[in-house]
Order: C-alpha cells, then structure tokens, then sequence
C-alpha cells in the first residue's frame, strides 16, 4: 500500500523546467512538451500524415506513381 493511499504525507513531483519552458509558464502559457502531448491528442495519424504530405516538395503523387509501378502482377 502506498503512502498516499494509506493517508500518508504524499509527495510532489518536482520539474526542473528549462529557461524557454519557465518564459512560458511565467506567461500562463503550456510548457513545451504539453503542449505537443495536446497537439498529438488533438489528431489522429491519417490527418497528420496528409498533412505532412500536403507540406512536403513534389507532393505526394510521385511517391503514389512509383509505388504502383512497383506492385507485383498478382496484386493487380
């Protein structure tokens, strides 16, 4: 049984934030890393991945073009 369950003193975690993340909670704003844990639990892994293809040079078509040229004849 932990000492918390059982009523005991309970410890706090203690963070040494770096100076950017002190900036900001000093502004009330996220630290850095919750704010990319929020970012990741606002979307999912197909809206990320379209919209890292929508970002990238040459679009994503000409990865799409080469990967259908190289399916095997009996996938087709």
């Amino acid at each position: 049984m932990s000492a918390s369950a059982a009523g005991g003193p309970r410890r706090r975690r203690v963070v040494l934030l770096s100076p950017q993340d002190a900036a900001r909670v000093a502004r009330g704003e996220m630290t850095e890393e919750d704010e990319e844990n929020a970012r990741r639990r606002g979307i999912d892994a197909l809206t990320e991945a379209r919209a890292r293809r929508e970002d990238a040079p040459g679009g994503g078509s000409a990865n799409d073009a080469r990967l259908r040229a190289e399916v095997p004849p009996h996938w087709s």
